[in-house]
């Protein structure tokens, strides 16, 4: 397999059995279903790496398994120049060969790196090959913790608070360096460029699954042509680059918006004693963050009184209002959470206020 910096331009890389291919590449190129072009914010990403020079980026796709035979890549220096070109490795302190090219076999992640040709000890080029591993079958799934809901594999979850195109995705992980992620999404391949995203972040939150802390990233994403009465018709996907060391994985969620709404808990919950009775009423309003008109964008309401002991409750389905008349002893908790009225999304975090 030939590597240059315009790699997906030759022939020779789509007929490779290897499905090698450069993050960040620009190049209007048609490619086969399998050698699929990554975000260019992975390339972005190791420019601190690299300080003045975004380099080109590979992954190299390998089966992993004992004495698995590993794939032939041929990396091409990036120059005019023809003549003395020499090749190092950050893996190597030896020089690893001459010429405009170098061929080398990757096995294993010590064959992985960054690859840089000289001439007169002047750095010219350099290649990042990382390596995408499959087992069984299965691409690598190590790098983030499968939160298991609401199914086995979920390692990317996401959610709306409001059907204006905004979401909110994050995942979790145990590794706390060298680690690089990058999300890209769209809805459908007609406007693959309709949703963007901004860069991860690592949450402040850590969450404790199993006696075990995982870290928590998000990233926010927003449709810029969402049409929030509109019915969906081509779902959403997210895929995240996630890159630890010279490893790379990448992980996808597909889903329409009103699959993945949870709104914000209901806002300005009161309580107003009622003269000659042990009754209150309690009372609340919309949240801020959810779609308006109201009449159209309707929310349904759950009110749950909760007695000194957590065990007892009285719950209560309220479709068409905000308020209710409930008694409200004390020391109880009085709780009201919504969802959309018209499609099942989840249940808001509840709201709460105290009977005392």
């Amino acid at each position: 397999m030939t590597l240059s910096p315009r790699g997906a331009r030759y022939p020779e890389i789509l007929s490779a059995g290897l499905c090698c291919y450069k993050l960040g590449c620009t190049s209007a190129v048609q490619m086969p279903r399998k050698f699929r072009r990554q975000s260019p914010r992975v390339c972005v990403a190791y420019s601190m790496v690299f300080h003045t020079l975004c380099s080109p980026v590979y992954v190299v796709e390998l089966d992993w398994y004992p004495d698995a035979p590993g794939e032939v890549v041929v990396l091409t220096c990036d120059t005019p120049e023809e003549d003395g070109i020499s090749w190092t490795s950050d893996q190597s302190n030896e020089v690893l060969g001459s010429g405009k090219t170098l061929t080398i076999q990757v096995k294993e992640f010590g064959d992985a790196g960054q690859y840089t040709c000289h001439k007169g000890g002047k750095a010219l080029s350099h290649s990042l090959l990382l390596l995408h591993k499959k087992e069984d079958g299965f691409w690598s799934t190590d790098i983030l913790k499968d939160q298991k809901e609401p199914k086995n594999k979920t390692f990317l979850k996401c959610e709306a608070k409001n059907y204006s195109g905004h979401f909110t995705c994050w995942w979790l992980t145990e590794i706390k360096e060298d680690l690089k992620f990058s999300v890209k999404s769209g809805r459908g391949s007609s406007d693959p460029r309709g949703v963007t995203c901004g860069a991860a972040t690592l949450s402040t939150e850590r969450i404790r699954v199993d006696h075990r802390e995982y870290q928590k990233y998000t990233v926010e994403c927003e449709e810029g042509s969402a049409c929030p009465a509109a019915e969906e018709r081509l779902p959403i996907e997210v895929v995240l680059d996630a890159v630890h060391r010279l490893k790379y994985e990448n992980y996808t969620s597909s889903f329409f918006i009103r699959d993945i709404i949870k709104p914000d808990p209901p806002k300005n919950l009161k309580l107003k004693p009622l003269k000659d009775s042990r009754h209150v009423e309690v009372s609340w309003e919309y949240p801020d963050t959810w779609s308006t008109p109201h009449s159209y964008f309707s929310l349904t309401f759950s009110l749950q009184i909760q007695g000194k002991n957590k065990r007892e409750r009285k719950d209560r389905l309220l479709e068409d209002k905000t308020s209710a008349k409930v008694t409200c002893h004390k020391d109880a908790l009085i709780r009201v959470q919504a969802r959309d009225r018209y499609y099942s999304s989840s249940w808001s975090e509840w709201a709460s206020v105290s009977c005392s």
